[in-house]
């Protein structure tokens, strides 16, 4: 007799049908018994049964007792897989049973196997909607988008197989249902190819049975540096407090900038950042330190405006340098990065709805570096990058992998310290890559552009700005 204590519960194949011959079976046939660990009431009222089917056969399901106790007997010597189902279940694709669970074993002639330990769990029905409400806004009424399910696995996501690339339309939402064991998920879009369109990642969801819906808005991408809805501008506060936003190439002339959110002075602020879209509603975001150490999201309209201030945060004043690099824990949410004074970086990661989803220490020593620069995304790679200063005015690259962490630092350029100040600054003034904007002495501002591998190209004057503060 050959006792089973535990049997992992997995999915198999079940090949059911009728072939012209069964194979000839030696007797004694063999027994399987066990018991099923499920709820004492379920178990009670009798909606368990257990059958076992081969290439060949399949056994009539037997009832489980209100113990959860069961046996199968007259088996023949074949690769059987047992199976568990329960009454009243939900129905899944092709008339499927989603609680039904599957064990391959294969008994020998004439053998008994018994305590065959079953813990029951209950799948949830998971339904996704994925809308493109905008997706018409670059031309196509349709676009190409990389979807992915991914289950949390030791608190690290795991995709749940391939890729699939759909095409999503304006005009109805994509639909999937999936069938899934106790757990925790999430749902990703990611843009095809070059696409401009953000990768969005949906709320994470516990599934522990019943049926659950996550709602997921694939949405344009949004500049941080675009603010006014017609492309990457520079930022800068001017010495009467007003927030100025020039055009690509043109921001020498101070008389076309654009006033960002009228009636308010940012003198107030000892750190302004451009967030991007961190409310979730595909406009770019300002949020602003005060003195105090408050923090204050201004939600931009997606034309120049800002709406009413909203506090989001408060003792950031323990932060030495704040900045807004963009999504640096891949959850398509845009995060903040701050120094401690004791040299710790940290991520405030934003929870893609106007407030944070918690903060995480990435690394120590940062205090090595004056200055913290937030370029975007140098690389191409689809993920936020960090670009910091040393003392010697040597400037180092930190690629982000889209997983909260970033890379060991490379040396892209030296004599940064004749800049007084320095910011990223998006595609500004007609590079086709991401570009830094600094201030040098008696105001004379330089517009560098950077290659994909994070090389920083000869400058170019644009302007002579005096007294005002750059925002990045």
């Amino acid at each position: 007799m050959r006792t089973l204590a535990v049997l992992a519960l997995s999915w198999v194949l079940v090949l059911t049908g009728t072939v012209s011959a069964e194979p000839a079976a030696a007797a004694p046939r063999a027994t399987l018994s066990g018991t099923v660990i499920a709820d004492a009431d379920e178990l009670a009222a009798g909606t368990f049964t257990v059958w076992a089917s081969s290439l060949f056969k399949n056994t009539e399901p037997v009832v489980v007792a209100a113990d959860g106790t069961w046996t199968l007997t007259d088996l023949a010597p074949w690769d059987w897989s047992l199976h568990v189902e329960h009454e009243g279940s939900i129905p899944i694709l092709y008339g499927e049973d989603n609680r039904t669970r599957s064990i391959p074993i294969k008994p020998a002639e004439g053998e008994v196997i018994d305590g065959i330990e079953i813990v029951w769990q209950e799948k949830t029905a998971l339904t996704v909607n994925v809308n493109c409400g905008r997706c018409s806004t670059s031309g196509d009424s349709r676009r190409e988008a990389n979807l992915r399910l991914q289950e949390k696995r030791d608190g690290v996501w795991a995709d749940l197989g391939p890729a699939s690339l759909e095409r999503l339309s304006a005009s109805s939402p994509w639909e999937r249902n999936f069938f899934l064991f106790p757990g925790t998920y999430r749902f990703r879009v990611e843009p095809f190819d070059d696409d401009k369109f953000q990768t969005v990642v949906s709320k994470e969801v516990t599934l522990t049975g019943g049926r659950q819906t996550l709602d997921v808005v694939y949405r344009p991408e949004v500049s941080k540096w675009d603010l006014t809805g017609d492309g990457d501008r520079l930022f800068l506060v001017r010495p009467t407090g007003e927030l100025r936003a020039f055009p690509m190439g043109d921001f020498s002339q101070l008389g076309k900038s654009a006033r960002i959110g009228t009636g308010r002075s940012w003198l107030s602020y000892s750190t302004i950042m451009l967030a991007g879209d961190f409310d979730g509603d595909a406009c770019a975001d300002i949020l602003a330190r005060d003195k105090s150490g408050g923090l204050w999201l201004f939600r931009g309209n997606g034309a120049g405006g800002l709406r009413s201030r909203v506090k989001v945060g408060s003792g950031m004043q323990k932060y030495t340098a704040l900045v807004a690099p963009g999504d640096i824990s891949g959850d398509g949410k845009p995060d903040l990065l701050g120094r401690t004074a004791s040299g710790a970086l940290v991520m405030l990661r934003g929870d893609g709805a106007g407030g944070w989803a918690g903060t995480k220490t990435l690394s120590s020593g940062w205090n090595s570096y004056k200055l913290l620069i937030a370029p975007g995304d140098v690389d191409g790679d689809g993920h936020a990058d960090l670009i910091a200063r040393r003392s010697n005015g040597d400037m180092y690259l930190f690629h982000g992998d889209g997983h909260a962490h970033l890379t060991s630092p490379v040396r892209i350029g030296t004599g940064w310290n004749k800049y007084s100040q320095a910011v990223g600054a998006g595609e500004f003034g007609g590079a086709s890559q991401s570009s830094l904007v600094g201030i040098a002495k008696y105001g004379f501002t330089y517009r560098h552009a950077m290659t994909s591998t994070g090389r920083i190209q000869g400058d170019s004057i644009a302007a002579i700005l005096s007294n005002v503060r750059l925002v990045g």
